[in-house]
């Protein structure tokens, strides 16, 4: 949905356009979102283990920290700029630490 939005209003500034510098980074960004980071969230939030050398998922420790590796150079997912996987996975975190955590309403 984001992918579509995205090249669908492109004025808004959200994500590269296709043939644009950082498309690339930017797709792989959205793929890590669906394929890895919500996964992970998922199986962590149901306590369910991770099954090892299938698919892409990982422990969300994995993710986490792969995560927050990325964003000690800079403020954002893709550097200095919003963009729509910086929006999608803040709201995924938001989400999960109201389910969890529910002193963070």
């Amino acid at each position: 949905m984001a992918l579509y939005l995205t090249d669908t209003f492109p004025k808004n500034g959200i994500g590269p356009r296709i043939a644009e510098p950082g498309r690339g980074a930017y797709l792989s960004w959205l793929a890590y979102y669906g394929d890895v980071l919500a996964p992970a969230f998922i199986s962590k939030f149901l306590n369910t283990p991770v099954p090892r050398g299938t698919a892409d998922w990982v422990p969300l420790e994995e993710v986490m920290e792969f995560i927050m590796r990325t964003l000690s150079a800079g403020p954002y997912l893709l550097s200095d700029k919003f963009s729509a996987p910086t929006g999608c996975m803040a709201d995924t975190f938001a989400w999960f630490s109201r389910l969890c955590c529910p002193s963070h309403r």
